[in-house]
């Protein structure tokens, strides 16, 4: 029988970015798709408010290494439909 050993582990806190001024943001918004791109951008895609009203947007969030960050609207998603 195998044991289980715990350990602990350390992360060294780190500081919440600022976003910079005039920065437009995204609404808030839960179960979007995020993904990293590199080491300092993010892609999120969709999600929905609490009403609730679904987004089909895209937003990159660029954070910089001085701590700040920047939000900037890529594109509205495509809806597809057929007839």
């Amino acid at each position: 029988m195998q044991q289980l050993h715990p350990y602990a582990v350390r992360v060294a806190p780190s500081p919440v970015p600022q976003v910079e001024a005039g920065s437009e943001a995204p609404p808030g918004r839960g179960g979007a798709a995020c993904v990293a791109i590199g080491g300092n951008r993010v892609l999120v895609y969709g999600g929905a408010d609490r009403a609730p009203q679904a987004f089909g947007d895209f937003w990159l969030l660029e954070l910089s290494g001085s701590g700040h960050a920047h939000w900037t609207k890529v594109a509205p998603a495509v809806k597809l439909s057929h007839k």
